[in-house]
């Protein structure tokens, strides 16, 4: 594998990243309220293991997962809880109307914001766009939203080549 790195560093760096999935493993086993039940069963360029009676497995791909076979309903129910049905957390919205007025509300998703504004679904068809961010601005030449930064990229002159440089000879 190619990398920038001494030798040195990269022996460091794959130790820290290491640590780090250890760390986070404790961690787990902590919010979970069962701290006490926490070891390294086994680490390999594949993953790790951690745990005694409940069981943790860590993988690159996946991240963290549990083992129903070897884990208490209640660590499975507070593993799903905190990491696998966790509440989305709360956002603000940015509703972009077709007569180019703009609104913002918060919430856990673009549906629950929508409604909390008091909007319901016959309003959906006044929406031209809706975003997480406020990087729209209404043209009133055009009667249209449009983000500035897409508009510098898009009229950016460009070098054009000679077409002669495509002809074969």
């Amino acid at each position: 594998m190619k990398h920038t790195m001494s030798e040195q560093q990269y022996k460091e760096f794959c130790e820290e990243l290491g640590q780090m999935v250890v760390d986070r493993a404790e961690e787990i086993f902590e919010e979970c309220g069962v701290k006490d039940d926490f070891c390294i069963q086994s680490m390999g360029s594949r993953g790790g293991i951690f745990g005694g009676t409940n069981r943790l497995y860590w993988n690159p791909k996946d991240g963290f997962t549990f083992s129903g076979r070897h884990c208490t309903s209640n660590f499975i129910e507070k593993f799903k809880k905190n990491y696998i049905e966790g509440e989305p957390k709360e956002q603000t919205y940015y509703f972009y109307f077709l007569d180019g007025k703009k609104y913002s509300g918060p919430g856990r998703s673009v549906e629950d914001a929508f409604s909390r504004l008091g909007w319901g679904a016959g309003a959906l068809r006044a929406v031209d766009v809706y975003t997480l961010d406020d990087i729209y601005v209404w043209n009133p030449e055009t009667k249209k939203w449009v983000n500035p930064e897409i508009e510098k990229l898009n009229n950016r002159k460009i070098p054009r080549m000679d077409k002669s440089v495509f002809t074969h000879r």
